[in-house]
């Protein structure tokens, strides 16, 4: 979305969908593919103009990664979480502190669940790379 009006109504709509995966819709949410499919392309957004989208998805996928059910779906990558959250972990830049904040706090949620804790251990390059 490259107009205002356009990155605006994203914003209020993630937004929306943050607010609502906090509210005991975890596993709902992540089950609906249309959710789902806004929260990974709005959480792989890049650039300035994006950041507040991203950070929206990125706190929702915090979130619906604190649910048992979630967890290892969202790891196993079938629909790119794992790979989405470790390179905003990833992030340096102070801008981006809010992002790198939720997928660090996604991947806590998500080590939660001792099968995926080991895997983070063994994932040297990436998730274990992004927590060190």
């Amino acid at each position: 979305a490259t107009d205002p009006a356009d990155r605006m109504a994203r914003i209020c709509a993630l937004g929306a969908l943050q607010n609502l995966s906090n509210v005991g819709l975890q596993e709902t949410m992540w089950e609906d593919e249309q959710a789902r499919s806004a929260l990974l392309e709005a959480g792989g957004l890049e650039g300035a103009p994006d950041r507040r989208a991203r950070d929206c998805a990125l706190g929702a996928i915090r979130n619906l990664a604190s649910k048992i059910q979630n967890k290892k779906s969202m790891w196993q990558e079938e629909f790119g979480v794992r790979s989405i959250v470790v390179s905003a972990a990833r992030l340096s830049e102070p801008e981006d502190r809010e992002a790198r904040e939720c997928a660090m706090a996604a991947l806590w949620n998500l080590a939660s669940e001792p099968e995926i804790a080991r895997l983070i251990q063994k994932d040297a390059d990436g998730a274990r790379a992004a927590i060190e």
